[in-house]
Order: structure tokens, then C-alpha cells, then sequence
């Protein structure tokens, strides 16, 4: 998730040249108090001559009248640059020209009204994943910026939590996230060389601890959209420890029909991503076997459906012939192929529910 960032003051940094010839400099714009990017600033202006100091002014961040110069020109690496070039001008300041972000300047222009590629609005520079960008107050995007820094006040100041509740969001400045409650992690895939390659080794223990799963939470999410997030990122969802978050609310609770519920859209999920998302084949054994200890009919029920799909579904050719492995009770099992995989899961989940019965 991106969430603009506020500079509250900025120092302008100017290039360094010997011999103006009372040509606009261009400039550095640096968050006030941010010495590492200062120093950055700082070493950039000079360019090839240390002996010279740069001339940096400080001042508030707002009030700035805004033209656009110049388009992305070719970098020296290649491809077009990723900013266009900017003057801007405030009262008791130097002109300069700085380069601004070309996806954020997009908006900017989108919402703005400019004559001869200046702009009507006054406006103050903010940054949007390390990007510098330029907003005003009839923008949509403002109200965001809003938005964003009222998440940053919550998270700074408000009260943090590592006690989850399933059914309730959680937001770090980074994201948020919805918790789905607290199920054994079963399935630990990982990997080893064998013939060239880097197979799939799925290592089995009915015996593991219960621990915390969550996926990512958007507003316009609904709960079937939720359970599709939470499979096609279940191979990172299941948590030892999560830092500690602002509480957020509550979008789901787990009642009587909750699991039934849970299992239709996992079946759902399934079929999915045989038709949209076939990279993620691999990962249903994960959600399947996270049912296990509350119905282990859903997990057959999955790991059925999987091999069944094998058979009516075009797949990618590494899921035919690839092999993968099993380690379960101590024995090492080699599938040829992911259907034979996933059949062998089948025949081990209905022997631990004879087991369990």
C-alpha cells in the first residue's frame, strides 16, 4: 500500500556551477531533518568539484507557483527518464528548475488547470513511495494525502495491539491487513536440488501449532474476494510473529455457517485459479491442509477437486512432469508430476482422518 508523506519544511538544494551565466539552477529538494538524504543532495549539486558549497535555502512547504519546462528526456543508461523538468518560483527564494515524478505529475496535470504549462494553483511538493510530486487542494489526490496522513497520526500515536481477533482488520503505515484466525500449519513447502532443478518439498505435520493467518484488506474487498485474496497469498499469509498494529474494525464474524462458508469459497478459489492463476496450483495443499483440524472433510474435498481438475483443466507443462516431494511419518515420497502430487496428498489426508476417527 502507498500513502503519501507530508514535508512539513524542505531545504532546496542548488546545483553548483562555476559559471552561471544567469541560467535557472537546478535543484534538490530534500525533506528538512533528513540528513542522509541532505547529504545526497548535497553531493549531487557539487557534482564533480567538492571544494564548492552548494547554497541551500529552508523554507515552508507551500505556495509554490508551478511551470512545466520539459518533458522526460533519454537517461544515460537508457529509456527515457523518470521525471519531467519543473520550474518553480516563491517569493524570497531563487528560481529553480526540479524534475518531478512523470505518474505523479500525470494526476497533477489531470486535475489542474494550466495556461502555457503554468499552473493556476499554488502548490507544495509531497512524496509518494520516495517519489517527489506536487499537490493542491482541488485535487482528488489531496483528499488522499489527507486520508494519509491521518493514517500516519493513528499509527504513530495511537495504541497498538499483537492480540488478534479473527474477523477484525489491522493497519501498519505499510498496510492493512484482515486476520482470519488461528489455524496449524501443517504444510511447510520448500526446496532442494534434484536433477538440475529446485523441486517443491512438502513436509506434513499433523501435530503443529495453531498460529495467526491474515491477508491483505482493501475496502471494496467482499467476503468471497477476501477468501480468493487470502488462498492466492496463503503461501506468506500464516504468521509466527506480526509486529504490533493499530486495531481497525471488524468485516467478517465467525458464526455457525462460517466454515461451511469458508469451504464453498475455497472450492471456489480452487477452480479459479486452475483458469486465472495456474502459478499458484502449488499452493492449495497449503489452505486445504490449514482446514484439516477443524473439518477435515474440506480438506479431502479440496485435494479431490484439485486432482479432478487435473483431468478437465489445461495446465502448464512444468505442473505435468515436474516432480515434487513428500515428507510424511518419516518417509520421503517422490510424485511424478503435480496430479500425482496431489493424489498422494489425497491418499495421506483420508488415511490421518481414519486416524482421527
Amino acid at each position: 500500500m502507498s500513502i503519501w508523506k507530508k514535508l512539513d519544511k524542505i531545504t532546496i538544494v542548488y546545483e553548483c556551477y562555476r559559471h552561471q551565466n544567469n541560467k535557472i539552477p537546478t535543484a534538490f529538494v530534500v525533506e528538512t531533518g533528513n540528513d542522509a538524504q541532505l547529504k545526497t543532495a548535497i553531493n549531487w549539486a557539487r557534482g564533480w568539484d567538492h571544494d564548492i558549497t552548494p547554497e541551500m535555502v529552508t523554507i515552508e512547504n507551500k505556495d509554490f507557483s508551478f511551470e512545466i519546462i520539459s518533458s522526460a528526456g533519454n537517461s544515460y543508461n537508457g529509456g527515457k527518464l523518470s521525471f519531467w523538468m519543473c520550474r518553480i518560483k516563491k517569493d524570497g527564494i531563487k528560481t529553480f528548475d526540479v524534475g518531478i515524478n512523470v505518474n505523479l505529475l500525470v494526476d497533477t496535470i489531470r486535475e489542474s488547470t494550466l495556461v502555457n504549462g503554468k499552473m493556476q494553483n499554488k502548490v507544495f511538493f509531497a512524496k509518494l513511495d520516495g517519489n517527489l510530486g506536487v499537490l493542491h487542494e482541488d485535487m482528488q489526490e489531496y483528499q488522499q494525502f489527507i486520508k494519509d496522513q491521518t493514517l500516519r497520526d493513528n499509527v504513530k500515536n495511537g495504541k497498538k495491539t499483537t492480540k488478534w481477533q479473527p474477523g477484525w482488520t489491522y493497519q501498519s503505515l505499510s498496510e492493512t491487513v484482515v486476520m482470519h484466525g488461528y489455524y496449524p500449519q501443517i504444510v511447510k513447502n520448500t526446496s532442494k536440488y534434484y536433477n538440475g532443478l529446485y523441486p517443491t518439498v512438502t513436509q506434513l505435520d499433523f501435530n503443529a501449532k495453531d498460529k495467526p493467518v491474515f491477508c491483505t484488506y482493501r475496502e471494496e474487498h467482499s467476503y468471497s474476494e477476501l477468501i480468493n485474496h487470502l488462498c492466492c497469498e496463503i503461501g506468506y499469509a500464516v504468521h509466527d510473529k506480526c509486529s504490533s498494529r493499530i486495531t481497525g474494525k471488524q468485516v467478517f464474524v465467525i458464526e455457525e455457517n462460517y466454515y461451511n462458508n469458508m469451504e464453498k469459497e475455497m472450492l471456489d478459489a480452487t477452480r479459479d485459479m486452475f483458469v486465472n492463476s495456474k502459478y499458484h496450483i502449488d499452493d492449495i495443499v497449503i489452505y486445504a491442509f490449514m482446514m484439516f483440524k477443524i473439518n477435515p472433510y474440506t480438506t479431502i474435498k479440496i485435494l479431490q477437486l484439485t486432482v479432478d481438475l487435473f483431468d478437465i483443466t489445461e495446465v502448464l507443462d512444468f505442473l505435468k512432469d515436474r516432480y515434487v516431494f513428500i515428507n510424511y511419518n518419516g518417509q520421503e515420497y517422490i510424485c511424478a508430476g503435480y496430479k500425482a502430487y496431489y493424489q498422494k496428498l489425497l491418499e495421506i489426508a483420508q488415511e490421518e482422518l481414519r486416524r482421527k476417527n
